[in-house]
């Protein structure tokens, strides 16, 4: 799991850098963006020591850094405070998009509409 998670993160940020294209099967679908958003951005900043410019494309950036360690100490301890923990951070990263879409969106990066997405494209074909 953590083999194709760091895989589709490679990915991810090659097209990124090469590209300019996001990889978010959400957002290229719907135009909106998913919780995820702007962490590829955020790693790129963090990369570069950039912190605050980090924080600002996604507040959680460090969220999937810690997920291994967790994972790996709790493995044989308890699995009860594991799913605990996954539980509560996805009840966070939910939260915390919620805020961003309610301040950000659409007009504002990494929070911009995708008119380009597949139902917006539809749906602007269907009512032409």
């Amino acid at each position: 799991m953590l083999l194709i998670l760091g895989f589709i993160g490679i990915i991810s940020l090659i097209s990124t850098f090469f590209w300019d294209k996001s990889l978010c099967l959400i957002y290229n679908t719907t135009g909106m963006p998913c919780p995820s958003c702007g962490m590829t951005r955020a790693f790129r900043h963090l990369i570069a020591l950039d912190f605050r410019s980090a924080f600002m494309y996604h507040p959680l950036f460090v969220v999937p850094l810690l997920i291994p360690f967790i994972y790996i100490k709790n493995i044989y301890n308890n699995s009860k405070l594991l799913n605990r923990l996954i539980g509560i951070t996805i009840v966070i990263i939910i939260i915390t998009w919620g805020i961003r879409l309610f301040m950000f969106f659409p007009h504002s990066e990494p929070f911009l509409f995708n008119s380009d997405a597949i139902i917006p494209s539809v749906y602007n074909h269907l009512t032409q």
